[in-house]
């Protein structure tokens, strides 16, 4: 396969990864697709790019309070009608940590 047509064959991978709604685990499992060349190729094809990078989050709605599980071990519970404006902030800071 020529380097074109890994990074296409990936891209669509991604794609339909992100159409699935299903963890990246279980898209792999799915698919019959390594996690790790998975999240290889995620991250290359993504360029990096603060706007375009995923960040993991988990998110669990709980009554009127969500909490939101970041790597590390951090959770940050929110009421829900400000859940939009919290998430706004963690990407800026996200943006802003990987400029660092």
């Amino acid at each position: 396969m020529t380097p074109t047509e890994k990074r296409h064959y990936w891209q669509q991978h991604i794609d339909a990864w992100q159409r699935s709604g299903l963890s990246q685990k279980a898209y792999c499992q799915r698919e019959a697709l390594a996690v790790s060349n998975f999240g290889y190729w995620r991250r290359r094809l993504s360029g990096g790019t603060p706007d375009t990078r995923f960040i993991p989050l988990g998110v669990a709605p709980v009554s009127s309070v969500t909490r939101i599980h970041l790597p590390d071990g951090i959770l940050i519970e929110v009421p829900t009608g400000s859940l939009a404006t919290v998430l706004s902030v963690i990407q800026r800071a996200a943006a802003v940590n990987s400029d660092a």
